[in-house]
């Protein structure tokens, strides 16, 4: 029976899920589109601040 109501519903299913994953890019797409973006020059003093932070041995606790 759970089969013969998936396969009839089977249709409105795909059209629900396509309208979701449609309504969920559209809201990361206009997320991405308004926060601010680093540049290269921040990219890199952040990835060497981690760098840094890492030959520490900061934020490893719990790994390994």
């Amino acid at each position: 029976m759970a089969a013969l109501a998936l396969f009839l519903g089977q249709v409105p299913l795909r059209r629900a899920f396509r309208s979701g994953a449609d309504q969920a890019a559209a809201g990361w797409n206009q997320a991405l589109a308004s926060a601010p973006l680093p540049g290269p020059d921040e990219l890199r003093a952040e990835l060497a601040k981690a760098r840094i932070a890492w030959d520490r041995g900061e934020g490893r606790e719990g790994r390994g």
